[in-house]
C-alpha cells in the first residue's frame, strides 16, 4: 500500500514538473514573438578638410514623406549612431553648426531597413539665406531641399542640404560652391502652390529672391 502511494506522488510529481515545463517553453515562445526587432542604425562620423573632428552637429533621418524620424548630435569625436524606426526609404541630412563655416551635407534614397555607416568630410561653404511667400507673406513649415545641379555632384553628398522656413517664411542653408537645384514642396497650406523648382549657383554668400507660392489662379 505504501508502495503503491509512492509511485502515484513520484507520477503526479513529474506530471507536475512536465507541465510546469510546457508552460516555461509556451512563454519562452511566445515572449520571442513578442518582443520587437531591432531598429535599423545609421552611424557615422563628420571631420572637417583637416580631419579634425566636427562635434556638436545635428544629424537627422528623415523618410519617404519627409517627415524626420530621428535626429541626434555628434560627440566630441565627430561620431553619431541613431536607431530609426524602418522606412522604404531614408533620406540623410547634416548640419553643422553655423559658426564653423563648414557646408551642410545631404544623401538622399538610402536604404531605411538596415545598419547602414557613413564617413563625411565636410567642406567650408556660404551661407545661402531665403524666404518663401504666398500672397505676399511668409509660409512657415514649408519643406526647401537643394542638391548639386553639377554632373559630377550625382552622390549628392557635401553638395547640398534641407530645411523647413521659420514663422516669417525664411530659411538658411551653407552650401559648398556650384550649381544647385531646389525644390520647395507645400503640404499645409491648400491656397498656394504645391510645389516649385528653382536653379541656381552659389559664388558666396547671398540672399536668394523671395520664393512665391502664389496660385495664378
Amino acid at each position: 500500500m505504501r508502495e503503491n502511494t509512492v509511485n502515484t506522488i513520484n507520477r503526479i510529481t513529474k506530471v507536475a514538473i512536465l507541465c510546469v515545463s510546457i508552460i516555461a517553453q509556451g512563454q519562452a515562445l511566445a515572449n520571442k514573438k513578442t518582443d520587437p526587432l531591432p531598429l535599423p542604425e545609421i552611424t557615422g562620423r563628420l571631420t572637417d578638410e583637416q580631419r579634425r573632428p566636427v562635434s556638436g552637429a545635428q544629424v537627422s533621418v528623415s523618410n519617404e514623406k519627409g517627415v524626420v524620424i530621428a535626429t541626434e548630435e555628434t560627440d566630441k569625436n565627430g561620431s553619431f549612431a541613431i536607431h530609426h524606426e524602418a522606412c522604404v526609404i531614408c533620406n540623410l541630412d547634416v548640419v553643422p553648426d553655423e559658426k564653423s563655416g563648414l557646408a551642410s551635407a545631404f544623401v538622399e534614397n538610402i536604404p531605411g531597413g538596415i545598419t547602414r555607416r557613413f564617413l563625411f568630410t565636410l567642406q567650408k561653404g556660404f551661407r545661402i539665406n531665403g524666404r518663401v511667400v504666398s500672397q505676399g507673406r511668409g509660409v512657415k513649415a514649408i519643406s526647401v531641399k537643394v542638391i548639386s545641379a553639377d554632373e559630377e555632384g550625382s552622390s549628392k553628398v557635401h553638395s547640398g542640404g534641407a530645411a523647413k522656413t521659420a514663422r516669417d517664411g525664411s530659411f538658411a542653408l551653407t552650401l559648398t560652391p556650384g550649381k544647385k537645384h531646389m525644390t520647395v514642396s507645400n503640404s499645409k497650406y491648400s491656397e498656394a502652390n504645391g510645389h516649385f523648382e528653382k536653379d541656381f549657383e552659389v559664388l558666396c554668400d547671398t540672399t536668394l529672391d523671395d520664393i512665391s507660392l502664389s496660385s495664378s489662379r
